[in-house]
C-alpha cells in the first residue's frame, strides 16, 4: 500500500483529524506498510502538501485539500496537554530580549528559625493553594526533617524579594511549609529510613540537640530584589524547576498577583456555570496547575481591555489584568463574575457538550477545550440577546462547523500562532460574522 493511501486508510477509519505522529503510529499498528526512519512526521507533512500541489483543482485551495486528505495534521483533537487542554502552535517568536543588567539576583542563607519568625510576622508569605494543588503527605514531610537532622543539604528556595517588607515564596512552598508546620506541632514523624528511634515524636518532643539542629539548619535561597524589572521576574519564575516540573505560569501569577484576581478566578473556576459549560470530567483536570483559572483569565484579559490592549506578549497581557483586577471595586468584580456565569450558560445553551471545542461534522468524537474559542464566544455571545441566540443556536453551530472546515483563514486563527495580533483580530471577527449570519437567517 502506497503511503498516501494508507494515510487516507486510517483517517477514514477514525473519522478524526490527527497529528501527524498519531498518523504515523497507526500506519505502524494496522502493519499497513513498513515505515522506515526515512519517514517522519515532517516529512509526512512534507509529502501531504507535494501531493495536494499535484492534485489541486481550480475549485478547491491548497489548503481546503491538505485538510481534506490529511485530516488536517494541524486538527490537534489529539494533541492535548498534561490537563486536557488543547495545546496552541506559536512558531512566531514575537517576545523582546531583555536588559540582562536589570537582572538583580543574590544568594543568601538563612536559619531555619529566622525564616520561621518571618513566616510569623507575616513576611514571608506562603500560598497554600498554591504549586500544582498538591500537598506532601506525612511521609514526605518526615523525610525532609529527617535530610535535616542527617545535615544532607536541603535544594534551593526561590523567593520574590522585590517587595522588602513582604517576601513570596515562588519555589519551595511544600518543604517550607513542612518545616515550619513540624516546629509548631502539627505533625509527628513517620515512617524515617534512617531515624527509626524518632519515630512518633513531634518537634516539642525531641532532644534540645535536635531540636537546635533543626533551628540552626542554614536554608539557601535566591533572592529576585526590586530592581528586578516585573515582566523580568516572571520570566525568571517560569524558567524554576522543581524536582524537574517547572512551574506553569498562572502558578506564578498566582503567587506575584495574591489578592481580588487569584480570588476571583478560583470562584469562577468552582463555579457551577464553567463546571457544566465544559463538563464535569473536563473541569477537573483543568484544575491541575490552574489551568482552569488561565483559561479564564484569557477570557477576562480580552474581556477588560479589549482586542486594542493586546500588544506582542500574552503573558505580560495576563500579568497586566491580575493587577487591574486588583484594582477593582467590589461592584466591577460582581458585575465581572455575572457576565462571566451568563457567558458560560449562553455557551452551553448553544452549543451544548461541545462548547469551546472543535466539533468536526460527521464526527462523534469529543475534542479537547480550545482556549482561543474559550476566550473568542465567552466574550462574543454576550454581545447578543439570548433569545435570539437560543432561537438560532442550530444556525450557530452549523456555521461554526462550517467555517472551522472550509475556511482555512478562521481555523488558522485559532490554531496557529494563536498569540499573534491578526490571528487574535481574526478569530474575534469571524466569530461574530458566525453568530450574526445565523440570526439574519429564517430559523
Amino acid at each position: 500500500m502506497e503511503l498516501i493511501n494508507a494515510v487516507k486508510y486510517v483517517l477514514q477509519k477514525n473519522e478524526i483529524a490527527m497529528p501527524a505522529a498519531r498518523i504515523l503510529y497507526e500506519i505502524k499498528k494496522e502493519k499497513l506498510l513498513k515505515i522506515n526512519g526515512e519517514i517522519t512526521a515532517a516529512s509526512l507533512e512534507q509529502k501531504l502538501d507535494i501531493y495536494c500541489d499535484g492534485v489541486q483543482t481550480k475549485k478547491e485551495s491548497k489548503e481546503r485539500l491538505f485538510y481534506k486528505i490529511s485530516g488536517n495534521l494541524y486538527g490537534m483533537l489529539d494533541w492535548l496537554d498534561d490537563a486536557g487542554v488543547e495545546k496552541e502552535i506559536n512558531t512566531e517568536d514575537i517576545t523582546q530580549p531583555y536588559d540582562v543588567t536589570k537582572i538583580d539576583i543574590i544568594s543568601e542563607q538563612f536559619t531555619v528559625e529566622y525564616i520561621n519568625k518571618k513566616i510569623d510576622y507575616k513576611e514571608l508569605i506562603l500560598h497554600p493553594d498554591f504549586q500544582r494543588n498538591t500537598v506532601w503527605n506525612f511521609r514526605q514531610k518526615s523525610r525532609l526533617i529527617e535530610s535535616i537532622l542527617l545535615k544532607i543539604p536541603i535544594p534551593v528556595f526561590y523567593i520574590d524579594a522585590r517587595n522588602e517588607e513582604k517576601w513570596i515564596v515562588i519555589d519551595g512552598l511544600q518543604r517550607l511549609s513542612s518545616i515550619y508546620d513540624y516546629v509548631n506541632g502539627k505533625y509527628d514523624l513517620q515512617e524515617l529510613e534512617f531515624l527509626r528511634v524518632l519515630e512518633k515524636k513531634k518537634y516539642s518532643e525531641l532532644e534540645r540537640k535536635f531540636q537546635r539542629r533543626i533551628e540552626e539548619c542554614q536554608l539557601l535561597f535566591y533572592k529576585v530584589r526590586p530592581a528586578t524589572p516585573e515582566e523580568i521576574a516572571f520570566n525568571i519564575f517560569t524558567r524554576i524547576n522543581t524536582l524537574g516540573s517547572p512551574l506553569s505560569s498562572q502558578e506564578i501569577r498566582h503567587a506575584l498577583y495574591l489578592g481580588k484576581s487569584t480570588l476571583l478566578l478560583q470562584q469562577l473556576a468552582e463555579s457551577k456555570e464553567f463546571i457544566e459549560a465544559v463538563g464535569e470530567g473536563t473541569a477537573g483536570s483543568l484544575n491541575i496547575r490552574m489551568k482552569d483559572r488561565e483559561l479564564i483569565l484569557r477570557m477576562l484579559a480580552f474581556k477588560i481591555n479589549g482586542i486594542q490592549g493586546y500588544r506582542t506578549n500574552f503573558d505580560d497581557f495576563l500579568n497586566r489584568t491580575m493587577k487591574q483586577i486588583n484594582c477593582l471595586d467590589n461592584n466591577d468584580i460582581d458585575t465581572i463574575k455575572n457576565e462571566f456565569k451568563e457567558s458560560m450558560t449562553r455557551a452551553k445553551t448553544v452549543f451544548g457538550t461541545d462548547a469551546f471545542r472543535k466539533k468536526y461534522r460527521n464526527t462523534t468524537r469529543r475534542s479537547p477545550v480550545s482556549k482561543t474559542l474559550f476566550e473568542t464566544f465567552g466574550n462574543v455571545l454576550l454581545e447578543y440577546s439570548k433569545d435570539n441566540l437560543e432561537t438560532h443556536r442550530d444556525k450557530i453551530v452549523n456555521l461554526f462547523q462550517e467555517k472551522l472546515e472550509e475556511d482555512t483563514e478562521y481555523f488558522y486563527s485559532i490554531t496557529i500562532n494563536t498569540n499573534n495580533k491578526r490571528e487574535i483580530e481574526k478569530r474575534f471577527t469571524k466569530a461574530k460574522e458566525i453568530i450574526e449570519q445565523a440570526l439574519e437567517s429564517k430559523k
